[in-house]
């Protein structure tokens, strides 16, 4: 998509998917799959090893890893946690740096 992995600059970003306007742009980190508009943006940190499946979701990552995000703005805040499941739109938009979390569209973190 247009702009995908734009600005992926410094570190070593490699082995990542970008589908979509504005995917994984700002990304430092590997191994990265974002499919959707904006989604797996980074902060320039090395976030590694994360999915994010929808319009802008783990949209602000910066260090997190081992994550997984289907749906519209879930875990848009996830900046730095890592381990996380996040199902449904909006799911873990409330959450910036839980670990080992599975949340739904209702936001109920277990």
């Amino acid at each position: 998509g247009c702009a995908a992995m734009r600005c992926s600059l410094g570190g070593t970003p490699c082995y990542n998917v970008a589908l979509g306007s504005c995917a994984m742009t700002t990304m430092k980190g590997s191994h990265n799959i974002g499919i959707g508009y904006g989604s797996v943006v980074g902060g320039y940190g090395c976030a590694s090893y994360n999915i994010g499946l929808g319009c802008l979701a783990l949209n602000g990552i910066t260090t997190g890893s081992h994550n997984i995000f289907l749906g519209k703005y879930s875990g848009c805040n996830n900046d730095t946690g890592s381990n996380n499941i996040f199902f449904g739109r909006y799911s873990g938009m409330s959450s910036s740096c839980g670990l080992a979390n599975i949340t739904t569209q209702s936001n109920r973190i277990t």
